[in-house]
């Protein structure tokens, strides 16, 4: 068994965690499916304390964005006595893409055909895939752009203002991986630029890492809605079996998709500074789930959270 795991530095704490840097959906090691069956169902436990020993000094543990299965196996790590937190949703190409629309509620699929109408009155839609890293950096490029102006018009984080890191990595899989596991295309109307993704394809599964659409000219349109469709119209083509829409629990995905798969985690204080912390963060973690459950309270913090950070500014 191979465990990506990571040493980092969090406000002094020294913190044992996935290698994934908020960029990975999924955290799991990889392991031979015969460990699983002789480990058992309790067997992780014992071995996990060797795993820390080994690991050496450290005072807290996160371990986040585990699923539940690693192929078709149970993921030895949920023995350790985890929590849901988060989600990711699938949509099942069973039927290629009649069948697939098929499934979708009436309602859906009229609006998104009178909006595909409506946009096709400005000239030819069409999805169109980089053919070179050069074109795929360009997309990107205009991507990060409009994500920059959507998270400031709607107060949401976007993690590629504050850390230029997060971007270059992108840029690296555009440069390295185009053609391979790594897809970008761009939506366009009459030429004219509409939307755009970047995703992964891997073992007959595509799955959606990033998506920006240009509100400001199409917004009544629905960019978002029609860059999908074309982009699981394009997946059927290519004979993908599912479309993952990866992290996050949005209420759009709903219309979208067919399956969930929750994700969980785990956190240890090993220390005694280590403890306070793990304890404060689960009592915000809790406030989360609270404010979750809640759309009318989530979106009054929504609102202030943006106020203020409209003030910082």
């Amino acid at each position: 068994m191979l465990i990506p795991l990571a040493e980092r530095r969090r406000n002094g704490l020294r913190v044992l965690e996935f290698i994934d840097y908020e960029l990975c959906d999924y955290n799991a090691p990889l392991i031979r499916h015969a460990l699983i069956r002789e480990l058992g169902h309790s067997g992780f436990r014992k071995l996990w304390t060797q795993i820390l020993a080994q690991a050496g000094p450290v005072d807290a543990v996160r371990l986040e964005k585990m699923p539940p299965l690693i192929g078709d196996a149970e993921n030895p790590f949920l023995q350790l006595g985890v929590r849901q937190h988060a989600s990711t949703f699938q949509a099942s190409l069973a039927g290629g893409f009649d069948g697939f629309t098929g499934r979708r509620s009436t309602k859906f699929m009229r609006n998104l055909r009178r909006n595909g109408r409506n946009l096709e009155k400005l000239g030819k839609v069409e999805l169109t895939e980089a053919a070179s890293p050069n074109e795929a950096l360009a997309i990107l490029d205009k991507m990060l752009a409009l994500k920059s102006i959507r998270s400031q018009a709607t107060g949401a984080d976007n993690i590629f203002d504050t850390d230029p890191g997060y971007a270059e990595f992108y840029r690296m899989l555009c440069r390295r991986e185009l053609g391979g596991i790594i897809s970008v295309g761009s939506l366009t109307a009459g030429g004219r630029f509409v939307a755009a993704h970047l995703g992964l394809v891997f073992g007959n599964t595509f799955c959606g890492l990033l998506q920006a659409s240009d509100y400001e000219n199409f917004g009544t349109h629905s960019p978002g809605g029609l860059l999908i469709l074309e982009v699981i119209r394009q997946s059927c083509e290519r004979g993908d079996h599912t479309l993952d829409f990866s992290l996050g629990s949005e209420a759009y995905k709903v219309d979208w998709t067919d399956d969930m798969t929750p994700l969980y985690r785990y956190d240890q204080g090993l220390t005694p500074v280590g403890k306070v912390v793990m304890a404060h963060q689960a009592g915000y973690l809790h406030l989360k789930e609270v404010l979750k459950k809640n759309p009318q309270l989530l979106e009054t913090f929504k609102k202030a959270k943006a106020k203020l950070r409209g003030l910082k500014r």
